[in-house]
């Protein structure tokens, strides 16, 4: 039964994000909205950790399943994307050097915060 409210939980986050994307005069993501509010939630402790663990923990480790929509629809468009495969496997190739890097300086960089403040200068 406990599953069954932490996912309650979850989708009442998300179906409260879907009515706040369609009510904002700017067109912005449900999704984001939803991740947002349960952020801010978690924070201000109205939402503890524990009311949502066992589902995120779930959805973390079964995420690849979320992603197969996304390969069917590639899939089932291929005839609008076939034109286009080159330049696309070349985005992705530099997006994912780039985030790579981009991932490595920044835990370079905190690391080396941390110590700064282990020694006890400031930054």
């Amino acid at each position: 039964m406990k599953i069954v409210l932490q996912i309650a939980i979850v989708f009442g986050i998300c179906w409260i994000g879907n009515i706040l994307s369609s009510v904002l005069p700017i067109p912005f993501p449900a999704s984001v909205i939803s991740m947002i509010l349960l952020f801010v939630l978690l924070l201000i402790r109205v939402i503890k950790v524990e009311h949502i663990k066992q589902k995120a923990e779930f959805m973390m480790k079964n995420m690849a399943i979320f992603f197969i929509p996304a390969g069917v629809g590639i899939i089932d468009n291929y005839g609008y994307v076939k034109g286009s495969i080159l330049p696309l496997l070349t985005i992705c190739l530099v997006s994912t050097i780039l985030t790579f890097a981009a991932t490595a300086y920044t835990i370079k960089g905190v690391l080396w915060i941390q110590n700064q403040w282990k020694k006890g200068k400031k930054v």
